[in-house]
């Protein structure tokens, strides 16, 4: 069944756990006025010397270090999105900025004349927790040779789409060489560009010799060009896999990927015979395929940015109202399936008019980020279990709030037990707006 912005999830009743079973219900590809304002987580044993395996004695490896801190600061980050709002978040930008500033003059930080708001001062604490967890990392890759070159592999990856590697492939050819010297392949990200430079250290390589030339390159060239050369292999491989695919298996070979990887809600903490359920339907839906296809024509690291500010955004409301996120709140495939939802609607409709009444915007979708936002609080809201909604009501004491909430539920629903999809977002407005105002009352 699909609901307003989401990938298909069970309906109210599967919602509350009392159901197994997921209905499906299609959606048109055009939808009616009524539809159109779609805006949308070592078993015990013994050594030789009988010294026991078990995590309270195990020494913690570089590695599971690493992976312990970097889910600290995934979890801080998610944090800063979910409990702050907007303008608090500027606070924080200003506070890191101006301490970029102060280290750049050779100061320790900042002179103590920053004064944001309370709550803003709450969001800068946060943060320089994650400050310090960055600390931390980039001291475990001093130490750890391993872990950089690991690292750098997994930002190179994410970075050398398809269409970049054919090319580096066709200069190969061409030269011999894959063309990773100067002049050659460039990665413009932060991370990326320090563990270069813990990469040549760790290598004894001093950077001042770096002249440009072939006996004073630095040796991250070498690395660099070789693992490349190492993924233009495996896309070959991939290719020829590909290749031996029919022509409809072809042309429907990445947007079906993404439909299982992204849109079938996979990472939700269901049942595994729910999953499954949920898999094959999304994969079996033309609308799927569609809107996964507009999703792999947004700039990925955009997509992968907003993605923890539409989810926190919605959790920090729904977490004022004390209303509980479902298992299908919690996962990624709602957001994923909106924002290539709203880009199909903004590509199939950008040269319309939009007609007299017609409550839907067209927009690209990262410019619908609040709304997408407002549609799963909405729809959060509505399936909730009874005894939260109640206590949320009796919690909401402006009676304007209040009023605006029950005039968007006296709309009837329809046949599928759902409001229209732009109900559900004047739904989540009002309560986020409600809850920003709570928030702003309470400090």
């Amino acid at each position: 069944m699909e609901k307003f912005n989401q990938a298909p999830v069970p309906d109210k009743d599967e919602t509350e756990f009392a159901k197994n079973s997921v209905k499906s219900i299609e959606v048109t590809q055009t939808p009616d006025k009524g539809e159109m304002s779609e805006e949308f987580e070592a078993s015990r044993g013994a050594f030789i010397n009988d010294v026991s395996s078990s995590p309270e004695y195990a020494p913690e490896s570089p590695s599971e270090k690493m992976a312990r801190m970097r889910e600290q600061k995934t979890k801080a980050t998610e944090r800063l999105h979910s409990e702050f709002w907007s303008d608090e978040l500027d606070d924080v930008s200003t506070y890191r900025i101006r301490n970029i500033l102060a280290k750049a003059q050779g100061k320790e930080q900042a002179e103590d004349d920053f004064k944001p708001s309370p709550r803003g001062m709450q969001a800068v604490e946060v943060q320089k927790q994650i400050d310090s967890v960055d600390s931390q990392i980039d001291q475990t890759y001093d130490k750890n040779p391993d872990l950089v070159e690991s690292r750098l592999k997994e930002i190179i990856d994410g970075s050398l789409d398809a269409s970049r590697l054919s090319y580096f492939k066709s200069v190969i050819e061409e030269s011999g060489s894959v063309g990773v010297g100067p002049g050659g392949i460039s990665i413009d990200d932060r991370e990326f560009l320090s563990l270069i430079s813990k990469f040549e250290k760790h290598q004894g390589y001093d950077r001042s010799a770096d002249k440009d030339t072939p006996e004073t390159w630095s040796p991250k060239y070498d690395f660099l060009e070789e693992y490349v050369a190492q993924l233009i292999q495996e896309q070959a491989d991939e290719v020829a896999a590909y290749e031996a695919l029919s022509t409809e298996e072809k042309e429907r070979y990445s947007d079906k990927q993404t439909v299982r990887e992204k849109l079938s809600y996979q990472d939700a903490d269901l049942p595994p015979e729910q999953l499954e359920v949920m898999l094959r339907d999304a994969e079996g839906r033309d609308t799927a395929e569609q809107y996964a296809h507009h999703l792999n024509h947004l700039p990925e690291r955009e997509v992968e940015r907003v993605l923890p500010q539409i989810k926190g955004q919605t959790k920090k409301v729904l977490d004022v109202l004390g209303v509980p996120v479902s298992p299908y709140g919690k996962s990624d495939s709602w957001a994923y399936w909106d924002l290539g939802k709203q880009q199909f609607y903004y590509e199939q409709n950008k040269d319309s008019e939009t007609e007299e009444g017609n409550p839907y915007r067209y927009a690209p979708a990262l410019e619908k980020l609040d709304e997408m936002s407002d549609r799963h609080i909405g729809w959060e809201f509505y399936h909730a279990p009874a005894e939260a909604r109640e206590k949320a009501f009796k919690s909401i004491e402006d009676s304007y709030y209040l009023a605006q909430v029950f005039e968007v539920l006296q709309n009837n629903p329809k046949a599928d037990g759902q409001l229209a999809s732009h109900e559900y977002a004047e739904l989540g407005k009002v309560l986020r707006e409600y809850a920003r105002s709570k928030e702003s009352d309470d400090s």
